[in-house]
């Protein structure tokens, strides 16, 4: 992301998804793409902004929102002690809305793709986010669920099935669970008729 120039002229004042770089480094390719704004060298496009926005979220994500108003936070419109995420990896809370228990998910919707691309309100359940997203029921995934979901062996496992269901539905297959390889699976070319 943080690219200097190039052919499409794109330069970024946030940190590299795949690049170390400390925060003395960052610091500095922020302030030269600000001097490169400010002295008009610097055209801002739509598709520019929107890598911009996404190379802010990315980093947002990747140095765990610091700084920010964080769900870890007490709300006054809940109770901060709720552990929505975790309950439904627990199986204990059903996602919302009108939605199943993460067990009957992943058992009665393994092989149905049609249901996984109808229904989108199960996403932000199986894989939450550290911020509201599209699901205005998905509560935030807070740091003390992470933490607690690391240690519970039952939401590893229920997380490592979601993740193969999905990568199913994608037309992948998990070949090894310690490296993370994946290849192509038998349905990859199937065609899904809706």
């Amino acid at each position: 992301m943080s690219r200097d120039g190039g052919e499409d002229g794109w330069t970024s004042e946030y940190d590299s998804t795949w690049e170390e770089d400390g925060e003395e480094e960052v610091g500095r390719k922020q302030e030269r793409a600000r001097e490169r704004r400010s002295s008009g060298r610097y055209k801002t496009n739509y598709s520019q902004r929107w890598r911009n926005k996404a190379a802010r979220d990315m980093q947002r994500y990747r140095h765990g929102y610091r700084g920010e108003h964080s769900s870890d936070q007490s709300c006054t419109r809940e109770n901060s002690d709720t552990m929505y995420n975790l309950e439904f990896y627990q199986n204990k809370r059903c996602f919302e809305p009108n939605g199943l228990y993460i067990e009957e998910l992943l058992k009665d919707w393994k092989d149905d793709n049609i249901t996984l691309e109808r229904n989108h309100s199960y996403i932000q359940w199986l894989f939450p986010l550290r911020e509201y997203g599209m699901n205005s029921y998905a509560k935030p995934l807070t740091q003390s669920e992470i933490k607690i979901m690391k240690e519970d062996n039952e939401v590893k496992t229920r997380f490592l099935k979601a993740y193969k269901l999905m990568l199913q539905f994608y037309g992948i297959t998990l070949v090894n669970e310690q490296t993370g390889e994946l290849r192509r699976g038998e349905n990859c070319e199937r065609d899904l008729r809706i």
